[in-house]
């Protein structure tokens, strides 16, 4: 499966943050694949079938087209032309985390972008949803911290409680996370779990 990533920064997309050519990096002669962000290492934690990781785009540089037009949310907007450069770059999904930073509005947009991008590309598999309100407050999720998601700066939490702030340690969390612990009241981290396990299910694609 060939998954296109889209996110809100180099924490998210790690090695995808600007264009698939930034993924590697030249030491000598040979050519080396840059980290991975926080995105790209929980879907490999998640998933049951092999996964093809294309590219990915930060959020603020997704582009508008004419396919766009008519909508008139920008989040809204913003899914739409993720899953379209997806479809361009022949992926079979889009997979994204957008924060919610407070704003509740945001939310409902993002979900219209879901609902609109599902109607316009049903070739591709849309996973994504919000992190509240940072996806900082899904790694102290699963450092095992209830209520995180109740902090409206996580990564200041995460940074002052635990000394985390660079890419490689965020993305370590969730590679030594108990996925099946995490606290029952990380609302939006679960149900994007649920959203990936129910889209990417083995056999269904």
């Amino acid at each position: 499966m060939r998954v296109f990533l889209g996110g809100e920064g180099k924490d998210e997309l790690g090695r995808f943050c600007h264009d698939p050519a930034y993924a590697v990096e030249r030491r000598g002669r040979r050519e080396v694949e840059k980290e991975p962000g926080i995105l790209e290492t929980l879907i490999n934690r998640l998933k049951k079938t092999p996964i093809e990781f294309v590219g990915g785009l930060v959020w603020h540089r997704i582009p508008k087209g004419r396919i766009t037009r008519g909508i008139h949310r920008a989040e809204t907007r913003n899914v739409v032309g993720l899953v379209l450069d997806a479809e361009d770059a022949r992926c079979d999904a889009a997979i994204f985390v957008r924060d919610r930073d407070g704003d509740e509005n945001r939310e409902a947009d993002v979900e219209e972008g879901i609902r609109v991008a599902k109607e316009r590309f049903p070739a591709v598999l849309i996973v994504g949803g919000m992190a509240i309100e940072e996806i900082e407050a899904w790694l102290l999720a699963m450092l095992g911290e209830h209520k995180s998601e109740r902090h409206a700066h996580p990564k200041e939490v995460l940074r002052d409680r635990q000394g985390i702030e660079t890419t490689a340690q965020k993305s370590r969390v969730v590679e030594e996370a108990s996925l099946e612990n995490l606290p029952g009241d990380a609302d939006s981290l679960h149900r994007w779990i649920d959203r990936f396990e129910s889209a990417l299910a083995p056999g269904d694609n």
